[in-house]
């Protein structure tokens, strides 16, 4: 686990952190002014963790577990999809430069978004 009792497990974080696909987002204040995001992304069958990084260098960590009973346990294998939950937490901490540094060498740029327009008539 990443979060325990509202506190991010900086060991396990860094072990965690070769596994997120980072990517970098702009964020255009004026022409002559861009700042980034920076947003890593892990998912699989029964975890899901997001990581955001914003321009003040505060960062949110998201933990979701996937398809846990009620009472938060690994399902059984015959767990109808119906009787099952998804548990998350999140923290947010303030990062430095150096580890900055670190999410800047991994960091993919964010691919071109195409846009679907819906008309009503």
């Amino acid at each position: 686990m990443l979060i325990k009792d509202q506190i991010l497990n900086i060991k396990e974080f860094k072990q965690f952190f070769k596994k997120l696909d980072w990517v970098r987002v702009p964020r255009t204040l004026t022409q002559d002014h861009t700042d980034y995001f920076y947003v890593g992304l892990y998912e699989d069958e029964e975890l899901l963790v997001k990581v955001s990084i914003r321009p003040s260098l505060y960062m949110q960590v998201f933990e979701t577990f996937k398809n846990r009973t009620v009472e938060g346990k690994v399902a059984d294998k015959g767990t109808t999809s119906q009787r099952l939950v998804n548990w998350s937490s999140s923290v947010e901490v303030l990062v430095d430069d150096s580890f900055m540094k670190k999410v800047k060498s991994v960091a993919k740029e964010q691919k071109l978004n195409t846009h679907q327009t819906v008309s009503w008539n």
